[in-house]
Order: structure tokens, then sequence, then C-alpha cells
């Protein structure tokens, strides 16, 4: 994570953004064609806040859009820190590799513009969000050799686990199966406030914007490690998805009842 630099010797009091963490910058040629999409973590913003964008000798204007749609978030009205995209208009002509983020005209950073990666035509990726303090190996194995019926690859987001569950994860790793993703916690803000201690599961709404920006299948899972899809009709999840996406060509996303296993 990277924290807007600030240019001045002091940040006034009535500013309720002493620190922004910038997570990642993505050119985004999939979804929202043509765009630049930036992932933030930060307070709220205000309408008067402003986000520009420059490279070369072009400024272009991000709009601020709170990941959970609202911020604060409904379900967590007490966590001061939310996550947020920013998202610039259509580039037209050559895609910059860096771009500078400006803060209301006198905070900057310059960021990477990473590319996403080309899709894999019939190909299922599964994300899993932030592990924390994980160390439930024997889960952690069921949970990876039950998906194995549809054939996925996995994206791993970690932030703290036990020996046992880093032995798990590197031999799925070496038999390239799974991809593990860094989820740091977050330095302390220049006020010295503790954006984790006020960040809902610290982001993993967040995550799961940079999975699927991330994501290089056709089709993508969003659930957590102690979760399985399954499939009463004898097929796979693939299988499956295709046949319903090509009954409806509307149909962008599905969604599964969930239900817990009673012994």
């Amino acid at each position: 994570s990277k924290k807007i630099k600030v240019r001045k010797k002091f940040v006034s009091p009535s500013s309720n953004h002493s620190s922004i963490f910038i997570y990642r910058a993505y050119f985004d040629n999939r979804s929202l064609k043509g765009t630049i999409r930036v992932l933030v973590i930060s307070k709220c913003f205000s309408p008067e806040d402003t986000f520009l964008m420059r490279y070369w000798r072009r400024v272009l204007p991000l709009s601020v859009l709170p990941v959970e749609r609202s911020c604060p978030w409904s379900w967590a009205r007490s966590c001061e820190w939310n996550a947020h995209h920013l998202q610039s208009p259509k580039i037209h002509g050559i895609i910059p590799s860096r771009v500078t983020i400006i803060f209301n005209d006198d905070r900057e950073v310059e960021v990477q513009v990473e590319r996403r990666k080309p899709v894999a035509k019939d190909r299922l990726q599964v994300c899993v969000p932030p592990l924390y303090w994980y160390h439930d190996w024997p889960r952690m194995i069921l949970f990876f050799e039950l998906w194995k019926n549809h054939s996925p690859t996995f994206i791993i987001y970690a932030n703290s686990y036990s020996k046992n569950i880093a032995k798990v994860l590197e031999n799925y790793e070496k038999k390239g199966l799974v991809e593990i993703v860094n989820w740091p916690l977050l330095e302390k803000s220049k006020d010295g406030a503790d954006p984790n201690a006020g960040l809902y599961r610290l982001s993993h709404s967040l995550a799961h914007n940079d999975c699927a920006l991330r994501m290089e299948a056709e089709y993508g899972v969003l659930l957590d490690i102690d979760e399985y899809i399954h499939i009463t009709r004898n097929t796979t999840l693939l299988e499956y998805s295709e046949q319903e996406f090509n009954q409806d060509k509307a149909v962008g996303s599905l969604i599964f009842p969930h239900n817990g296993l009673k012994v």
C-alpha cells in the first residue's frame, strides 16, 4: 500500500484525510473498457474532495465510488475507514504505464498502472478473501480437494497464517494451482490513527475487487475458505455456469444459496 505524499509542511486540523492508502491501479479493458481504476482505502470523502489523474500533458478527472456503494457502509457505520475505487474517463490512444494521482490540488503520488491479463476461455478461478491468523490446515486441504472436481485455480489473499498452513499453500502453489497475494496491515496514518482498527474485516471487499481485476479466467468465484459449491446434476460448475449464461445472455453472475453443514 502507498500513501499520498503531503507537499505542505502541515495538514490542516480540519482535514479528514491525513493519509489515503492506494493499493493498486489497473487499466480495465474488460468490464469498464478503456478506463483506469484505482483501488483506495480512506476515510469517507465529501463532495468538495477532488481527484485528478495526470500523465504526459493530460489531466483527467477521477470519479470517487465507495466499493460498498455508501460511505460509511450501512453494515459497519462505526468503521471510519472504507474501500473506494477511483475511475477515469475512457482513455484514448497509448495507455500510460504510470500516472500521477492528485488529491484536492495539493497532494500527489505517482502509481504504476497494471495491465489485466488476457482471459483464458473455459477456465475457472476461485478467489478467497484475506486470511487472518488462519491455522485450520485440515479444512484448507479439504477445501482444495473438494474443489478439484471443478478443475479451478485459486487466488488466495493472505494476511497471517500458521506454519502448517504455509506448508499446505506451498504444496498447492508448486502444483500451479494457487497464487498467493500478500494482504498486509496498513501503516498508521499521518495523524497517528490506526486504520486497521476501523476497517471492516480489513476491507475484504477491496480484495474481491482486486481479485476480479487480477483474474485471468473466463469464470470467477468469490467465496470463503469454508465454502464449496455443490452441483446436483452430476456436472462441473464450469459446465453448469456455461449452460446458465447461454440460456440468457443478459445474465452476468450467479448467486448460490448458502447452507450450513450439520451433523
